[in-house]
């Protein structure tokens, strides 16, 4: 699927740029999830930090203040998947589908359940919830450098997601 869609973005890209000159996708969706969680962040700054509350407030929380990042940046799902991502690792957040059950009154995966549990726990403060999307925008600047140093070194991101499908059972990648 990755090869399809490099592909298509290849033949849609009228510029003289060859393939080879071009950042591999994840470069900018590591940069734009670091402008995601920048923005969280200044969210939280500018407008305050809340934790707890029941009705509807200026101030954010960190789900609030990343889907409002989101919505700000004007980013795609993609995006904000990585900027997610990003920040469940500085959280070192479980599995989302660990956060439901059957059981579960509300009975809906909701992407920031663990964000806002994270964000309303006793004793939890802003400058901890600062500090954990500083280390998120760490982890996803990292990441982007990542990107960057493999398409410098001629890595071929088309073999390896090819390898990854075979590995994941799926026939004829």
């Amino acid at each position: 699927m990755r090869s399809i869609i490099v592909g298509i973005l290849m033949m849609i890209s009228a510029s003289s740029v060859t393939a080879q000159d071009q950042l591999p996708l994840n470069v900018e969706e590591w940069q734009s999830a670091v402008l995601i969680l920048q923005a969280a962040k200044t969210a939280i700054e500018e407008k305050g930090w809340q934790q707890g509350a029941t009705e509807p407030t200026e101030a954010r929380c960190l789900a609030t203040a990343m889907e409002d990042a989101w919505l700000r940046e004007r980013k795609s799902l993609v995006d904000f998947e990585y900027a997610k991502l990003a920040l469940d690792q500085a959280l070192d957040a479980p599995d989302a589908s660990s956060l439901t059950s059957t059981n579960d009154p509300l009975a809906v995966p909701y992407w920031g359940r663990y964000y806002m549990y994270w964000n309303d726990a006793k004793g939890r403060t802003e400058e901890q919830v600062l500090t954990a999307l500083d280390k998120a925008i760490a982890y996803a600047e990292g990441r982007r450098q990542e990107a960057s140093e493999l398409k410098r070194s001629g890595s071929d991101v088309e073999s390896f997601d090819r390898e990854m499908m075979r590995s994941l059972g799926f026939a004829n990648p």
